[in-house]
Order: C-alpha cells, then structure tokens, then sequence
C-alpha cells in the first residue's frame, strides 16, 4: 500500500532569486515559495524550475536597473493534503531542542513577514517589474 500522501498532486518549492542593483556593493536574495501541481516529484521538480528560469532585467522606482537571476530550488516537498484553509503547507523537525532554541524560532507579531512591507529593501517583484 502506497503512503497516503502519494495521492496529492500538490508541491511546495521554494526558489531562490538573487538581485543586483545597479550601483549597489551588496547583492539581494530571494526565496520565493510557490505551490506547484504536478503528478509527480520529477514534474513537479521540472515545472517549479520552469518557473524560476526566466531572467529579468528591469527599472527600480529610484531609476536604477536591477538584474533578476534563479539561482536554483532550495527545497521540494510534497504536501500531505489537498490545499485549504490550515491545510500544513511544510513543515520542519527537530530533535532535543533546548527551550532557549524554541523560543529564537518564535519571532514577535511585528517580526512575521505578513506585517512587513513588500517593498522592504528597495527591491520590486519580478511580477511588478513590466
């Protein structure tokens, strides 16, 4: 009997972009998480690279031109269940951690990525950059 997972078409991948801003010593990088459906890891693997190829160069609001460059994935994992709301999209385990540890994994309200700006870092999307 196959897993109960295997039935699921549903990926996460996570793409990682690096940016340079004309003008800037520092480099930007990206991880972007994408949901991909695919009816297996191998076209799952191929349709998530599929969507990190593309390159792009564009015009930052402050005039200055940016190159937009995939790197590669950083990750691939199969989801457990159909998407949903609370549906576990990923996970991560970990063994013996001390409560110290538990507690630098719990960032503050203000520290989560949905209550920080989009623009944080002068770097536009790619999807914005037309």
């Amino acid at each position: 009997m196959a897993n109960a997972h295997t039935e699921y078409k549903w990926y996460v991948a996570e793409l990682v972009q690096e940016f340079t801003i004309e003008g800037e010593q520092d480099n930007v990088v990206h991880c972007e998480m994408l949901l991909i459906h695919a009816d297996s890891p191998e076209a799952a693997f191929d349709e998530a690279v599929g969507f990190g190829a593309g390159n792009a160069v564009y015009t930052n609001p402050d005039g200055k031109t940016v190159a937009a460059r995939f790197r590669g994935l950083r990750s691939l994992h199969r989801m457990w269940e159909e998407p949903h709301n609370g549906a576990v999209v990923s996970w991560e385990k970990r063994t013996g951690m001390s409560e110290a540890e538990v507690q630098a994994w719990l960032p503050s309200k203000q520290d989560l990525d949905a209550f920080k700006s989009d623009r944080e870092g002068g770097i536009e999307p790619i999807a914005d950059a037309e």
